[in-house]
């Protein structure tokens, strides 16, 4: 069978291949997964490699959705070996060939095809100029770092601003427009639960409104930042967390029970006539629950990989097993089934040039607290008629386990700046917003005196 040249290439570079009328590219998947050993061949060859196997369905017409426009015939490793032979693969010829991509790799990928010998004059005039050019690398974009907010044609009475904090009076939505993207390492919102406390509380399509919040909220989390969500309506909990899940890059770590009933608590007696009450029909709810998402950065692994052309089993190659061999440790981190440790990253950051930063959310173990969380409840401010201040105490473990000081922190439903006056503790800073004017002028008295 008189064939056309072959040659290794990165399985994710070959959908970049282009190919003449006639033409079709055989894909063999043998080394690793990540590397093909790649053949452009006629129809004619791929039937008369049908009829030498005695095969009934020719490879043509299989519903492989990996083939880009039915030109692309994807051999696996083991059930397509004998259509591989036949087409002219060699295990001693693909080493040669592997040998010479792993030296060339770097190069774009149709340079590499040109200096390889792999397509000719006519294949390299299906080409545009500019993928004959060497590509720039458009995603090597430093991170903003810093906070920028933007008050033009804002009424100078409905924002404050100190050193530490920012206090704007607005819809969140809106407000979050103003503030530039990815500059704050831990959101904490206590939203309305839409249980008919106040006047606010009361909201038309709640979890379609809630999302919206929390996707526009996602574009100002860093990639190594957190977002807390309290909440105490199990099902609006459940709708919230099946939308986010759809409409959000967010990963759910866990759920927190804050727990207002334990031994010690100053409330301890007034919570335990809830308890012996003789017409109870279910057990009183004394907790409320906060959602621990972070970044998904999962999708950063295969990316660099892609972009370093780098095989998975390269990389775990440098951390064998006991017996010395091959273990699923990397695998395991690319999936999202473990986060690396720093002693981890360091082969990661080796082969794909990510850093621990880019792809570990920030957060500091205090070595204090499990999932569940003892915290009375706020007192009620005399100056102020908000019925559900949170507990700043509670609001400084979150900061002190998931930011370091000078970190930016965020919360658009600001309420009486809990969350502000924590991070004032701390030496963080903070962004409040917050729609009620009685709300937004008792934090300017709060948190701004002085």
């Amino acid at each position: 069978m008189s064939l056309n040249k072959s040659c290794v290439l990165f399985t994710y570079e070959v959908s970049k291949i282009k190919l003449l009328k006639n033409e079709y590219l055989i894909n063999y998947q043998y080394y690793d997964g990540d590397y093909s050993w790649i053949m452009i061949v006629t129809k004619d060859d791929i039937l008369r490699a049908d009829k030498e196997l005695n095969k009934k369905t020719s490879i043509l017409n299989r519903n492989d959705k990996t083939c880009h426009y039915n030109k692309v015939i994807r051999l696996t490793k083991i059930r397509d070996k004998k259509y591989a032979l036949k087409f002219g693969y060699d295990a001693g010829i693909f080493d040669a060939l592997f040998t010479f991509y792993q030296t060339h790799k770097l190069k774009p990928t149709v340079e590499f095809l040109k200096i390889s010998g792999f397509i000719d004059d006519k294949h390299e005039d299906l080409y545009g100029e500019d993928e004959m050019k060497i590509q720039v690398d458009e995603n090597n974009v430093s991170e903003n770092n810093v906070s920028e907010i933007v008050f033009d044609g804002m009424n100078p009475d409905d924002y404050e601003v100190s050193y530490e904090l920012t206090l704007i009076k607005g819809d969140c939505i809106e407000s979050l427009q103003r503030i530039s993207n990815k500059p704050i390492q831990t959101i904490c919102i206590d939203p309305p639960y839409n249980i008919g406390k106040d006047t606010w509380d009361n909201i038309d399509n709640y979890i379609e409104w809630l999302t919206d919040v929390v996707v526009s909220l996602e574009t100002k989390l860093k990639d190594d930042g957190t977002m807390f969500i309290f909440h105490n309506n199990m099902e609006s909990i459940s709708e919230l967390m099946i939308s986010i899940k759809k409409h959000t890059n967010l990963k759910f770590i866990q759920m927190i029970t804050w727990n207002k009933r334990f031994a010690g608590s100053k409330k301890k007696g007034f919570l335990d006539g809830y308890v012996v009450k003789k017409d109870a029909h279910k057990w009183e709810l004394m907790a409320e629950y906060i959602l621990f998402y972070t970044k998904d950065n999962t999708w950063k692994y295969k990316d660099a990989r892609v972009k370093h052309k780098v095989c998975s089993k390269e990389i775990q190659k440098e951390v064998p097993s006991k017996t010395g061999g091959m273990t699923g440790w990397y695998t395991n981190i690319e999936t999202g089934l473990n986060f690396p440790t720093r002693e981890r990253m360091i082969p990661i950051t080796k082969h794909l040039g990510l850093k621990y930063e880019d792809v570990v959310p920030k957060f500091k173990n205090q070595k204090i607290h499990h999932s569940v969380w003892n915290y009375d409840s706020a007192k009620k401010h005399k100056n102020c008629s908000h019925v559900t201040p949170k507990p700043v105490e509670l609001l400084e473990n979150i900061i002190k386990h998931t930011t370091d000081e000078g970190d930016y922190l965020l919360d658009c439903f600001a309420g009486t700046g809990s969350l502000g006056r924590a991070c004032l503790n701390t030496n963080r800073k903070c962004i409040l917003i917050e729609r009620e004017e009685e709300y937004f002028n008792f934090m300017k008295d709060e948190l701004f005196q002085g």
